[in-house]
């Protein structure tokens, strides 16, 4: 009689010792689709990072304009006399 108990309980446990082709199939899917999210949100913040530089750069760029502009001001106020100067001379 142990020995009959003992034979169904290895029965009933041999179906349940692997999974199914279709869990595997569905675990498989769903490591997919949260890998695609990922990968989706790491191209963002790439994206983002990119942007970011572009507009640092763009800044300092017009920065320097900005300097060079003022500079050149400057020179020309220097090199021109005023018009009220040549109008005294004449």
């Amino acid at each position: 009689m142990r020995n009959t108990t003992i034979r169904a309980q290895r029965k009933a446990r041999r179906g349940k010792l692997g999974l199914t082709l279709i869990e595997v199939l569905m675990a498989l899917a769903i490591m997919g689709i949260g890998l695609a999210g990922l990968v989706a949100a790491a191209s963002r913040c790439l994206a983002v990072a990119r942007k970011a530089k572009n507009y640092e750069n763009t800044r300092r760029l017009l920065g320097e304009a900005e300097m060079k502009w003022q500079e050149y001001l400057l020179e020309r106020e220097e090199d021109e006399p005023l018009a009220a100067d040549t109008e005294s001379w004449s």
